[in-house]
């Protein structure tokens, strides 16, 4: 057996243990009805088809998530969902001890999706485990009544997630991201905001439990301390995913990659496509001769504008010219949404921007 036969035996493995019931990391929102028929949705899914709506619903923000927004500010969700708990920086945290219930019109984080939510309070013991229930995999889901994520179990046992907006820094300037979320002349994190925050996390909120911390910004590479930071929590056991426009280059995401997840989000404003491939070469590269690389998650996601679908197409086309692309990493393309200004010096997300039917149509088929 090669290298990427056994790699794709491990990642096989890993999916049944992880979730019997989906092999596909991509399909990262399980939407479960009260018979325990169930359909798997990625993201990308989710927003397109207009299913991430939860209005009404309990959802375990708070218990099993936590988000840090970019000025330190603790939400149980990067909905915001409940308001804010204080500052990680300068404040007491005083968080939730059961689930709450979701007063949005619709769910736009990919990472919010994935946190489990019931729309009956009597199924919330389905969704805390799924054991109990006979799941049942099919073509089309009527009416969901709980949803639960692909790494289930691994997540209840193992990890509790953090999203941590690491800072409004960025060194790209795209249109669609206010200066609130990221802007050119914030300050960078430094190493003892990021130490103290992340003991205090650690003490408050996992307690005796590992966390999966899901690193975005600004642009969280730029920090002269992260892949420092990076060594430090990896010591100490955690899980991280590193979420970045990959504008550091193939140097440092193949360091990057050796002790965290990747996600590159390509912006087509700022895209320099040779650097690009160079970059997932790199990587790629790295998780082919280095077992340890070898274990960490590797997706590119495109952020699709109206009428840039084409693009995006072509991205897709050059990435898996790339050997072993396909079978080392994972592709996405996602529909951007807006932000509106909160008044508290941030912004929250708003509606997706106008796109007709065909290109959600083409996003779906394309990521």
């Amino acid at each position: 057996m090669n290298f990427l036969e056994k790699v794709k035996a491990w990642k096989l493995s890993k999916y049944k243990q992880l979730n019997p019931q989906t092999k596909d990391p991509s399909k990262s929102v399980i939407m479960v009805n009260r018979k325990g028929h169930f359909q798997a949705f990625s993201t990308e899914e989710m927003l397109s088809k207009k299913l991430n709506q939860f209005e009404g619903w309990l959802c375990a923000a708070g218990t099993e998530s936590l988000h840090i927004n970019q000025d330190g500010y603790v939400q149980l969700a990067a909905c915001k969902i409940g308001g804010l708990f204080g500052n990680i920086y300068n404040d007491k945290i005083q968080l939730p001890s059961d689930w709450v219930t979701c007063d949005k019109k619709a769910c736009m984080c990919g990472g919010d999706m994935q946190i489990r939510k019931v729309i009956n309070p009597k199924w919330k013991a389905y969704a805390e485990d799924s054991n109990q229930i006979n799941l049942k995999q099919v073509k089309e889901l009527n009416h969901p009544t709980w949803v639960g994520p692909y790494h289930y179990p691994s997540s209840q046992k193992q990890f509790k997630t953090v999203s941590w907006d690491i800072g409004k820094r960025c060194n790209f300037a795209c249109s669609y991201c206010p200066p609130e979320v990221s802007n050119r002349t914030d300050p960078l994190q430094t190493w003892d905001n990021m130490i103290a925050a992340t003991e205090k996390v650690i003490s408050l909120f996992g307690k005796d439990k590992k966390i999966k911390w899901v690193i975005t910004g600004g642009e969280p590479t730029i920090i002269p301390d992260y892949l420092k930071w990076v060594d430090y929590v990896y010591e100490k056991g955690h899980m991280i995913h590193t979420t970045t426009n990959g504008s550091r280059g193939g140097d440092y995401l193949e360091k990057l990659i050796n002790k965290s997840c990747i996600g590159i989000s390509v912006h087509l404003e700022f895209l320099n496509i040779d650097r690009l491939i160079e970059s997932c070469k790199r990587i790629i590269e790295q998780k082919r001769n280095s077992e340890q690389a070898s274990w960490w998650w590797f997706g590119v996601r495109v952020m699709v504008p109206p009428n840039h679908l084409t693009q995006a197409q072509t991205i897709k086309k050059r990435l898996y010219e790339i050997p072993n692309f396909a079978e080392l990493a994972h592709f996405f393309v996602s529909p951007i949404h807006t932000y509106h200004p909160n008044g508290k010096g941030g912004a929250d997300f708003g509606e997706l921007y106008n796109y007709s039917a065909e290109e959600l149509s083409g996003i779906q088929e394309l990521g």
